[in-house]
């Protein structure tokens, strides 16, 4: 048994993005010969996850000038677990 990651990440509707109707009908036609694996389905728009712009990069090496490369890098390990705790 296998488990699979099936992650959206596309701010159209379902029923008006052909991407969705494409990727969840290989979903379902995957599930037909594999009914065994199990599916979990992460919709970027629907957690709430933060989105990266250029702007945000910008301002975060401005916070980090002068800081300690293993505190930042400790910041980001903690940030990534805590976001990891939602699935």
């Amino acid at each position: 048994m296998s488990t699979i990651l099936y992650i959206k990440a596309n701010i159209k509707p379902e029923g008006t993005s052909r991407t969705f109707r494409i990727s969840d009908r290989f979903i379902e036609s995957y599930k037909k010969s594999h009914p065994d694996d199990t599916i979990v389905t992460l919709d970027l728009y629907k957690e709430g996850i933060k989105f990266m712009s250029a702007e945000g990069i910008a301002a975060d090496n401005l916070d980090v000038i002068g800081q300690d490369v293993d505190a930042i890098v400790n910041k980001a390990v903690i940030e990534a677990q805590n976001t990891a705790k939602i699935f």
